[in-house]
């Protein structure tokens, strides 16, 4: 026994003999052969131009390492990993302690000039079962107490010194997308500095740059400041950043972007202790396109307390300014608009559930040119590990948005891009639009919210009183919106737009009262998002009223129409009793109702004119299809279709018309019959006295002539589809007179033809 163990101690010595050995002679492990060696038995491509490697004693316990390589370069197949520096410089001294942690490094010198970083990771076809998420408890208090929780397994001892400088290392993690980074590391004594240069380019074009400087005391008490640029050329933003950490870290981000005629800046202060986290938040955007000088965001400090690294309630409290209108200040209004907002929730934890119950509220600050009112309260539950919401529900939603004087906006805003169309620019009044959720869990059900839209707005002369009431159903899940509701149209007064016969208008034929073509079928619709599931539409006891300079009173409109299904289409419109003129002749409308059926895709016409004179009454009556019009002529005592035209175009009954007057009123009731000419052609002809009037039942042309004055005639012509001529005849005075005749055709350039005429009547 005594011999074993005389035999253990001896080659327990002899061991610590050869490792002491080997210790002071490490060179003969480490080299360059043997390192060839090992990289040889391995996946790893490992290879160097040249390698110079020296170690030397310093002291029994420490060795000092010095390592000059030229274009190394290290490739790994899965994920493909391809690193190459041109040129690496190691200087460092290690030595081992008798205390933790036992090895110190002192003096350590890096410089790294790198060729690429080029990195590949291929995508996985095979799912991966999800991971449960852990939230990280974060207590920002101290960096003495942060440094000695998370960075404990670094000694403070243990890095004496360090030097490192890595020049123009490029990585490539992505196509057509290169980064560029310097990075140099000093300390000296406690103090570690960083300075990094940072750039990505895309497509050779600079997208990020940034620039950072950093320091760090790592003896008690420890602080971290840094401060740097990071720019967004593309889009002209630059921002700073500036950070400190010692009782509590503070971070500031101060941004400028300019793109064209806009500017933004911005800005975030953010105060994170131990049991709060404030943030402030600012913007200011000016854009000289904007009806007012600035839009700022300003108030916004959002409060978070903590307990035990994890967050409880956050506050968020905001206020969203327009400053100055671009108009000149009206009496009694702002020239500055502000909207408050408020959001509260508290926020529950519990592994890798997030559960929030937020109430947000919006209010306008001074309602004098919109009033702005948002009451909303939610729930919602995250399930972190599956990345999925598992409870979204909507406890309260109320909202109102009322303008009580619209002529206030139309003064703001005349003359610009988002001035008011007509009518609305000449009403005054106010709108007030209402909605209201009630409580709905997103998830399973259809989210439903009713508004009322109510208008009161007039004028001298028009005036528009509604109140709509609409119900709208969103499903979420197969993105499927339903609008079902009434509008109801209780005062409304517009005037039309000016119409008029004194230029004359355009020469083809209005195509609103052509002939209806042959078209193509049109081509399937894929399913519709949005539905409207019955939409009424309908005036009360008011008819709507449209004034037109035409007629001497406005035409009162009855409306009753019913929308089912998006596509079926149903109702009435009527047109009361009124006085209208037809061939320069009074007459009154006892009735006129447009008619469509839910699966028509035209309109019934029933309407009935009536003049009446001191021998006859005449009845006009329009019958048939908007797609088909008929024009009926009745009297009583009953007279022939040409003599009741006879007497609406000359005053003349048939006996007492000249020929070339009987010619006329022949040639109207054809194209009457042949329906080349409407009911809107009767309020056409009767603006101007008809001389004659020529129709050719085989091409069905038209030829009408109308005087102006008495020296001065109008002819209009059209075959209704491919060609019309426009002639302007003036007496010079004897047998003598001008003409001048444009005609245009689809299968030939205009033409324009005057002449000069000698007429004489024998």
């Amino acid at each position: 026994m005594k011999k074993f163990f005389l035999f253990l101690l001896g080659f327990v010595v002899l061991l610590l003999l050869a490792l002491g050995v080997l210790w002071m002679n490490l060179d003969w492990l480490l080299n360059e052969s043997n390192l060839r060696k090992v990289v040889q038995k391995t996946q790893i491509e490992l290879g160097w131009q040249n390698l110079d490697l020296k170690i030397t004693n310093d002291g029994f316990t420490a060795k000092y390492l010095k390592l000059n390589t030229g274009n190394l370069c290290f490739k790994y197949a899965n994920p493909s990993i391809d690193i190459c520096a041109k040129k690496i410089h190691l200087d460092t001294s290690i030595g081992f302690m008798t205390k933790m942690p036992f090895v110190q490094i002192k003096n350590l010198k890096m410089d790294i000039i790198s060729d690429h970083i080029l990195v590949t990771v291929p995508e996985s076809t095979e799912p991966k079962p999800a991971e449960a998420f852990q939230w990280p408890a974060f207590e920002f208090g101290p960096l003495d107490s942060f440094l000695s929780r998370y960075l404990a397994l670094l000694p403070k001892d243990a890095i004496e010194s360090i030097h490192i400088d890595i020049q123009g290392a490029k990585i490539f993690l992505m196509p057509d997308t290169e980064m560029e980074a310097s990075t140099k590391v000093r300390s000296e004594g406690k103090d570690v500095r960083l300075n990094t240069d940072f750039e990505m380019k895309m497509k050779k074009e600079s997208f990020v740059k940034a620039q950072m400087n950093a320091s760090m005391t790592l003896i008690s008490p420890a602080e971290l400041q840094a401060q740097g640029v990071i720019e967004l050329p593309s889009f002209g933003v630059k921002t700073n950043l500036k950070a400190q950490w010692l009782e509590k870290l503070q971070v500031e981000l101060d941004g400028l972007m300019k793109y064209q005629k806009m500017q933004l800046q911005s800005g975030l202060k953010a105060e994170l202790q131990k049991d709060l986290w404030k943030l402030s938040l600012l913007a200011d955007l000016k854009d000289s396109r904007l009806p007012f000088q600035r839009l700022s965001i300003q108030d916004c400090d959002i409060s978070i307390t903590v307990k035990k690294g994890l967050p409880g309630q956050l506050t968020w409290p905001c206020a969203i300014e327009a400053h100055k209108i671009r108009k000149v200040p009206l009496k009694g209004l702002p020239d500055s608009l502000v909207l408050n907002s408020l959001v509260q929730s508290p926020i529950d934890i519990k592994k890798d559930t997030l559960q929030l119950q937020p109430k947000a509220e919006l209010r306008m600050q001074e309602p004098a040119l919109v009033e702005l009112s948002v009451d909303a309260a939610a729930k919602t539950t995250l399930n972190l590990t599956e990345k999925k919401l598992k409870q979204l529900e909507v406890d309260q939603l109320q909202a109102l948005l009322k303008i009580p004087a619209l002529e206030n906006w139309q003064s703001l805003l005349v003359k610009s891009a988002y001035s008011l169309p007509a009518p609305l620019h000449v009403l005054k009044g106010s709108l007030e639009l209402r909605a209201e959720g009630p409580p709905t869990d997103l998830l399973t059900k259809i989210f439903n919210v009713k508004a009322s839209l109510k208008t009161d707005l007039t004028s001298p002369r028009q005036a528009l009183k509604t109140l709509s009431n609409v119900e709208l159903n969103a499903d979420i899940q197969k993105t499927i919106f339903t609008l079902q509701g009434d509008i109801g149209l209780t005062e409304v007064t517009l005037e039309l737009p000016y119409l008029g016969f004194e230029a004359p208008p355009q020469f083809k034929p209005d195509s609103r009262f052509v002939k209806k073509t042959e078209q193509a079928p049109p081509a399937p619709k894929g399913p519709s998002t949005f539905i409207i599931k019955e939409l009424a539409i309908h005036t009360d006891a008011t008819p709507l009223r449209l004034k037109t300079r035409l007629l001497d009173e406005a035409i009162p409109i009855h409306i009753k129409y019913k929308l089912k299904d998006t596509k079926s289409l149903s109702g009435t419109v009527s047109i009361g009793k009124m006085n209208v003129e037809v061939f320069k002749k009074k007459a009154a409308v006892e009735r006129f109702i447009l008619k469509k059926y839910p699966d028509s895709t035209v309109q019934d016409l029933d309407g009935l004119l009536i003049h009446r004179t001191s021998e006859v009454k005449i009845e006009i009556l329009i019958v048939g299809t908007t797609e088909k019009p008929r024009i009926e002529l009745l009297s009583d005592p009953p007279l022939s279709r040409q003599q009741i035209i006879s007497i609406l175009l000359f005053n003349k009954s048939l006996q007492q018309l000249a020929d070339e007057d009987k010619n006329t009123a022949g040639q109207l009731d054809q194209a009457l019959l042949s329906e080349a000419f409407g009911l809107a052609s009767l309020f056409l002809l009767s603006s101007t006295p008809i001389e004659s009037v020529y129709f050719d039942p085989r091409t069905q042309s038209y030829t009408a002539r109308v005087r102006l004055d008495d020296q001065t005639s109008v002819s209009l012509g059209s075959n209704f589809e491919t060609s019309q001529q426009f002639t302007v005849r003036r007496r010079l005075g004897g047998p003598w007179s001008v003409s001048t005749e444009l005609k245009q055709s689809d299968n030939a350039e205009d033409v324009i033809t005057t002449l000069i005429e000698w007429f004489k009547r024998f």
